[in-house]
């Protein structure tokens, strides 16, 4: 039965709910963090590896960062390609093929920059990724997840939160009918 003490405690629960998305924000773009996922599709006894990597983190720039797809073994690399998202830029760089691996090395990845690095190799078994950042830098790679969602989509999460708490505190106030009346 709501009560007085209702735009209290909805106000709480959201200003809890707001902190803890910052906190959870906030530790993840104060450390390095590069979201990765991977995907492989079988065509014609070839695979292709496809590996897509967005820089979440708000003002960190990586460096000569360096990713290798690596086949199975007993499979070899017949071509690879670089695909930057916008701002991103691949520069002069080239890819290099070695037999199982096919190796990138991106010049910079700005904050909310992306590339999709993919390679098409013999055989149909899912290969490998390894980043190997600059010796300067420590980077934590991620899969997708409700965290890397929330980081990349504070704002939105955080505009919603605000909407529903002015949702609940209109209908308790417009509906004061539905209230039971204490004074009475």
């Amino acid at each position: 039965m709501p009560s007085d003490s209702t735009p209290f405690i909805v106000t709480l629960a959201v200003a809890v709910l707001g902190w803890t998305l910052s906190h959870i924000v906030d530790r993840i773009e104060n450390s390095p963090t590069l979201k990765y996922s991977i995907g492989h599709q079988v065509f014609q006894g070839n695979s292709i590896f496809s590996l897509t990597i967005k820089n979440i983190t708000a003002d960190k720039k990586f460096k000569k960062f360096t990713v290798v797809l690596a086949a199975p073994e007993g499979s070899a690399f017949k071509d690879a390609q670089t695909i930057p998202t916008r701002p991103a830029f691949e520069g002069d760089s080239p890819w290099r093929l070695a037999g199982r691996t096919a190796q990138f090395t991106i010049p910079a990845i700005e904050p909310d920059g992306e590339f999709k690095l993919t390679g098409e190799y013999t055989g149909t078994k899912r290969g490998a990724v390894w980043f190997i950042p600059d010796d300067s830098d420590s980077v934590k790679a991620v899969e997708p997840s409700f965290e890397t969602f929330l980081a990349e989509n504070e704002s939105n999460v955080l505009y919603g939160l605000v909407v529903v708490w002015l949702v609940v505190l209109a209908a308790y106030f417009v509906y004061p009918s539905k209230r039971s009346n204490v004074d009475s």
